[in-house]
Formats: C-alpha cells, structure tokens, sequence
C-alpha cells in the first residue's frame, strides 16, 4: 500500500484518477514527515466556501462544500506552506474553452509568483473538474497531491509549467 508518494512528471486528462509515483517511506502519513511538518489535517483549518478564493497566508484550508460553475479560478494559492482538504468535495467549473487566450483551473499553485512556491499539499478524497487545467502547479518544489480526481478538465495535472529554477 503506497501511503507517501509524490507527483513526479506527467498530464493525466479527463476522467483519470490522478496517478502518483515516487513512492517514499510507506509506513508514515505524508503530513507526519519531515517535508510537511506542520502542515496537514491538525489544527483548525480555515474554511473555503467560495469560489475564486485567493491563499495568501501559509496554513491549512479545508472545502465546507462544493464549488461549483466558478467561472475563473475555483483556488488560487500564491504563498508557499498551505495544506488544501477537499474533504470529499467538488470543485467544479464553468466548462473548459481552452483556446491560449486565458486558461482557468480548479487549482492554480504558483501561478505568476516570482521565486515560486513550496511545501504545498492537495489532500483528496476529491474531484476537480470541468476546468482548463484541473490542478496547474508552476513554479512549485516540495509538494504533493493525493487522492485528487479529475474529471473533464483539458488538462488533468499541468505540473511545474513555466518554472525556471
């Protein structure tokens, strides 16, 4: 049973269970290593309930109910040190249009920080779908996603798009 793994390459399109490879010390729960100590499902996760919310303070965040038909970005994450629980929710947008002009995601992590982000975490049980990109990491180290499924989204997983580190 693979308990810790991270997200190595790799754009899974829609209706694919996000697949993880890279699989490391299997006898612990990711928040409980080292890489993510203090990020996790302890403590009191602040609520999202809205579509379009911006992370701009390092914590953990937790889904009280689906989003759904957002219309831009259902998450936007733009500071390293966040834990994202779906907690078995939908984050569901408005039909994908991809056509280069402006591309929406369920989740964007990274998206136009300078420097980047780090020690981000998407922890499922949950579904994104219906986006341009399901989950669009750029610029982004040291961070995972579980349990995450992605369902008519062009792109399921853009992961590290643009980065130059």
């Amino acid at each position: 049973m693979i308990r810790h793994a991270r997200v190595i390459a790799g754009v899974v399109t829609s209706s694919a269970v996000l697949a993880l490879w890279g699989c490391t010390e299997p006898t612990k729960p990711i928040s409980e290593g080292p890489r993510f100590a203090g990020i996790g499902t302890t403590g009191k996760a602040t609520p999202i309930n809205a579509c379009g919310t911006t992370i701009n303070a390092p914590g953990t965040y937790a889904l009280t109910d689906d989003l759904e038909d957002c219309t831009a970005n259902g998450i936007t994450v733009t500071v390293s040190d966040v834990s994202i629980l779906l907690d078995g929710h939908t984050i569901d947008g408005d039909g994908h249009s991809f056509d280069g002009s402006a591309a929406f995601s369920g989740i964007a992590v990274g998206v136009g920080v300078a420097g980047g982000v780090r020690n981000v975490r998407i922890q499922g049980p949950g579904t994104i779908q219906q986006f341009d990109i399901g989950v669009h990491f750029e610029g982004v180290s040291n961070s995972q996603m579980v349990g995450v499924t992605s369902d008519g989204n062009f792109f399921g997983l853009a992961p590290n798009a643009g980065f130059d580190a």
